[in-house]
């Protein structure tokens, strides 16, 4: 839980901050898979380097189609108890589109 809402606290930090860090990544594609964990909405995209998983705040999430993520943030070797789930790589962002 504490992890999730360092986390969240981050993505926030990263939506806030003007002009967005250099460091940030975008990440767009089509979404293949999604998993529902509140706060968020997680999400395996096919992009041009590949398969990615992101993650964006469930309300502001489609469940199908290509989106947009921005002002993303790398978290490597997630587990999360509540999908009983293991994550090498997630990218937290806001949806742009």
């Amino acid at each position: 839980m504490a992890r999730t809402i360092a986390l969240l606290l981050a993505c926030v930090a990263l939506a806030c901050s003007e002009p967005a860090a250099k460091n940030t990544r975008i990440v767009s594609g089509r979404i293949l898979e999604v998993l529902d964990s509140p706060p968020y909405r997680y999400m395996r995209l096919e992009t041009k380097q590949g398969e990615q998983w992101a993650a964006v705040p469930m309300a502001a999430a489609p469940g199908t189609g290509k989106v947009e993520i921005t002002n993303g943030v790398t978290v490597r070797n997630l587990d999360l108890k509540s999908l009983n789930r293991h994550f090498d790589v997630v990218v937290f962002g806001i949806l742009s589109r």
